[in-house]
């Protein structure tokens, strides 16, 4: 019998009471449902196994055999180093020589560019691409190797790579064929922006035409009352504009309004909390009823840029969660002279990387990037005293000092590179406990897979996406060996070794939807103790001993939070389908 090929299936769904993997948020079916759906517009391909290997593994599996010695290994100032010294962590197919030249880049999904075409090849869908965007990942690597010579890349129909040597950000649009476009230089990507971009008095606006994004109104979704009740929502609907800078003045004078969404022939929508998909206003993606969308400021536009940075290859770091961090330390980890000298009556500071507040600015000033920068900041609250009640340092060493901040402002940030409180109290606070679980919104972090729980449920938009968040917490807390749960959409991942393991990349993702800490003891584990202690090592407050080296975070090539998949369904006919299109994929070349 040829079972090979294409094949239909009808399939029927038996949701049973006693069946606890599909029960939501505690409630249970009161009797069987079934619910049958005929999938005739659906194929899957039967292919031998030889020719379709899975590139991942089973999650359970290969997770409990990680050696424990990975999750110890010393830091190191040098990329290569830190990516050689989890190499034994990884799984097959990594490609460590390719990863320790990872860049940063900035990415817009169907989104259509100019630019001139160095290579097109064909990529593999791997486990990391996440649901956003097939053949991205094995594409950046492409990109990674050629250095200076490959400028961007976009991807087309999930596999179909195109390396470019220069970018004509004027030429182009939304398109639903193409992935992704990423960007190596921020200059392109600002570029890009400000092509369709608009001025007003107090903002510049950096657009996309006929490209909608999803997101909340602005100042309102959930959590925006989570430290009581707010103010009057403000007034983000006009459906009666009709002019793109009209638009933008309102936004600019409009409390949480991150971008506005510009409709035909009418229409301004003022939205925040971008790509949020548990979010029922919009759609991203391309959209001939939306005139364009516009980010508010360079910031937010550097924020949209990231939505792929956890799908994308990047530099192993120092920090997958806890550990401690001291002048001495910093120096050792950042491989490079200039950490400060440290003071002995140096306060310890309870910081997360890749996260940002808003609050009452007391100063601001520059002192260098990474972990140097971060104890720098550290010493410089320390001399400010009761005038810096938190601190934030970003990516560039901008260093904030706060005179006083507002919690429910807190959110996930890749541009920010570590958020610091002043006390255990504080940070108990941040971490706003339930039901002694400690989440982050939109955030993932690195760890062991236990196990994998589904989570299903009849009802639609938010009110499922709070469901699936609970269903996860509820399940960490019934399982001893968990520490951490990450939600991300059905899906509930059950995870252990807080600071390591081989599944996910601690910091903003915003493919989850929380990452959820069980329990006090390992909330401040999860803290990165921070602090300027002279290099005598004197013992930090809540920490065994002295200043330890911090373990290395896992690079992007270990796992993601699932299992690894296989091939995609009706990848031959996608191929088939892009064979023809040659160098489509670029509206205007240069030359």
């Amino acid at each position: 019998m040829q079972m090979q090929g294409e094949h239909y299936i009808d399939l029927t769904i038996t949701l049973k009471p006693e069946s606890a993997s599909v029960s939501g948020a505690g409630a249970l079916p009161p009797k069987p449902l079934t619910v049958t759906r005929k999938a005739s517009g659906i194929f899957f391909d039967l292919v031998d196994a030889a020719d379709a290997p899975d590139p991942i593994g089973p999650l359970d599996a290969t997770a409990a055999a990680a050696p424990a010695a990975t999750a110890a290994a010393p830091a190191s100032g040098t990329p290569g180093a830190a990516a050689g010294a989890v190499a034994a962590g990884v799984p097959a197919g990594a490609d460590t020589a390719a990863d320790s030249v990872a860049m940063k880049y900035y990415c817009a999904l169907n989104f259509n560019v100019g630019g001139a075409i160095k290579k097109n090849l064909t990529v593999e869908r791997v486990a990391e691409d996440g649901p956003l965007s097939p053949g991205a990942f094995q594409c950046a690597r492409r990109c990674n190797k050629m250095g200076p010579d490959c400028a961007a890349f976009g991807v087309v129909a999930g596999s179909s790579c195109y390396l470019m040597g220069a970018v004509n950000a004027t030429a182009g649009g939304a398109d639903s064929m193409v992935t992704a476009v990423c960007m190596k230089n921020v200059q392109d990507w600002v570029a890009l922006g400000s092509a369709r971009g608009i001025a007003v008095a107090r903002d510049k606006y950096y657009c996309l035409p006929t490209f909608d994004v999803q997101g909340w109104p602005a100042g309102q979704g959930p959590g925006a009352d989570e430290y009581g009740t707010p103010a009057k929502a403000p007034v983000t609907d006009f459906p009666a504009s009709t002019e793109p800078t009209i638009c933008a003045g309102q936004c600019s004078t409009t409390g949480g309004c991150e971008f506005f969404v510009q409709t035909v022939p009418t229409g301004c929508y003022l939205k925040g909390r971008p790509f949020d998909s548990d979010s029922p206003y919009g759609t991203t993606g391309p959209n001939k009823n939306v005139e364009v969308t516009c980010f508010r400021g360079e910031d937010s536009w550097l924020r949209a840029g990231s939505v792929l940075d956890a799908a994308l290859p990047q530099l192993p770091v120092s920090f997958t969660g806890g550990g401690v961090l001291t002048a001495a330390a910093a120096g050792a980890v950042a491989g490079a002279p200039g950490a400060p000298v440290g003071n002995a009556s140096a306060l310890t500071y309870y910081c997360v990387r890749e996260y940002g507040l808003n609050g009452t600015v007391y100063s601001n000033k520059s002192v260098g990037a990474g972990d140097i920068g971060t104890v720098s900041c550290a010493a410089a609250c320390d001399v400010a005293g009761p005038n810096c009640a938190a601190h934030m340092i970003d990516a560039l060493g901008t260093c904030t000092l706060y005179k006083s901040y507002q919690l429910n402002t807190t959110a996930p940030d890749s541009l920010k590179y570590a958020l610091c409180f002043k006390s255990i109290k504080e940070w108990e606070a941040f971490g706003r406990p339930d039901k002694g679980m400690y989440c982050l919104k939109k955030y993932d972090i690195a760890g062991d897979g236990i196990a994998t729980r589904d989570f299903v449920t009849t009802a639609a938009g938010p009110s499922a996406g709070a469901g699936a968040l609970e269903f996860c917490k509820a399940q960490c807390a019934a399982t001893p060996e968990c520490e951490f749960s990450v939600t991300q959409g059905t899906k509930c991942y059950l995870k252990g070794n807080l600071q390591g393991g081989n599944y996910g990349k601690t910091g903003a993702s915003p493919l989850s939807d929380a990452a959820c800490i069980k329990g006090a003891d390992n909330w401040l584990k999860f803290a990165l103790q921070v602090s300027n202690l002279p290099a005598s090592g004197a013992a930090l407050p809540g920490a065994a001993g002295g200043p330890v080296a911090l373990p290395p975070r896992r690079n992007v090539t270990g796992r993601t939070n699932g299992a690894g998949g296989g091939r995609e369904a009706g990848r031959a006919a996608a191929m088939a389908a892009v064979a023809g299109l040659g160098g489509w994929l670029l509206a205007g070349l240069l030359v």
